[in-house]
């Protein structure tokens, strides 16, 4: 199973060797300027961009990143060539969509952040919903551009739901509400992030633990994978190096945070004062566990992908979202950018 090993997978981490300032960065007055567009704004989710600038990892590769918070991991990829953004970090299943549409104009994945997808439809936990099929003749609601909500089709498919017979209804609402009303009984379940649900259930002073039940995409779609960081091909045809170096100084920031999440969490809370540090060490370690321990970490580490099940990702959503198309997988993710797996987060480091 994916979410299997998770203790000896952190552990792992906690020994991998922290990359230093290297070599390969420009001096600092050759500073290369780069605008990437994040998921939404700092949170535990996304800790490592605020703990790169934080760290100098950044800065000692001769990158300068102007971050701007997104809207969403699935509104990321379609964003990122037209309103010119050199990189983005989102929805790898979005990116999918964007390459079969129009692969020439679409960012390409280079570092694998979330190995299992983050996915899940919550439900209360004494309600009638206990799996997949129990979906049919309830109404679940969630964020219109909601990664689980754009892939739900293939939860259906590979679960026998009739897609048909679940009323999904949209809303702008913050999660915190859409969960608050859930549990009220205006929905029977909400599509989102695992992570995102169990931090907005804490805000609302809701035990996630007790109160919640989470039908978690990777059980029953196992193939799918969650968000990566994209660059934009003209970067990546004019200045590799930048590529290069912005990925080195993000997996930097990943090994500290996995060292000390505590410390991540304080300074993500001096990019985002707002945040509920109770809330977001939380997530953090959600992600942590959920999104990225699964075997393949510990045999691939985090940043890259096993070409088959990409390969397979990429048919059924192709299949499942209507695709005009089914890219091939080096249209969607290279690999060619990566540290060395001794310098990545793998549970054979250290």
């Amino acid at each position: 199973m994916l979410r299997s090993d998770r203790r000896p997978f952190l552990a792992g981490l906690a020994g991998a060797a922290v990359l230093g300032a290297m070599p390969w960065g420009r001096a600092a007055a050759e500073s290369k300027p780069l605008k990437l567009l994040m998921n939404s704004d700092y949170t535990g989710a996304n800790a490592w961009f605020a703990v790169a600038q934080d760290k100098g990892y950044l800065r000692e590769e001769g990158i300068e990143v102007e971050f701007t918070p997104g809207l969403g991991a699935y509104t990321a990829a379609p964003r990122i060539v037209p309103e010119g953004f050199d990189a983005g970090y989102g929805d790898i299943n979005s990116l999918i969509e964007v390459v079969a549409a129009n692969p020439e104009q679409a960012p390409i994945a280079v570092y694998m952040m979330f190995n299992a997808a983050p996915t899940t439809i919550v439900v209360a936990a004494d309600g009638p919903i206990k799996g997949p099929q129990d979906l049919e003749g309830h109404t679940i609601g969630g964020h219109p551009t909601d990664v689980a909500l754009r892939t739900f089709p293939a939860l259906a498919k590979l679960t026998g739901v009739d897609a048909s017979k679940v009323k999904i209804v949209t809303s702008d609402e913050s999660m915190r509400v859409l969960v608050e009303e859930m549990l009220a009984g205006k929905t029977d379940g909400v599509f989102g992030y695992v992570t995102t649900q169990t931090a907005a259930a804490i805000t609302a002073g809701i035990d996630p633990a007790a109160r919640l039940r989470f039908i978690s995409y990777p059980d029953y779609v196992p193939d799918l994978y969650g968000s990566a960081l994209m660059i934009n091909r003209q970067l990546l045809r004019n200045d590799p190096k930048a590529v290069s170096g912005l990925i080195r100084a993000l997996n930097a920031a990943l090994i500290d945070i996995v060292k000390d999440p505590d410390g991540a969490i304080e300074v993500v809370a001096r990019y985002n004062p707002e945040i509920n540090k109770q809330a977001e060490r939380a997530r953090l370690e959600g992600t942590l566990k959920g999104e990225m321990a699964g075997g393949e970490g510990k045999t691939l580490g985090i940043g890259a992908v096993d070409e088959a099940r990409l390969a397979r990702s990429i048919a059924l959503i192709a299949e499942t979202n209507k695709l005009p198309r089914v890219p091939a997988p080096g249209e969607v993710f290279t690999p060619d950018f990566l540290p060395p797996l001794a310098d990545r987060v793998t549970t054979l480091a250290g």
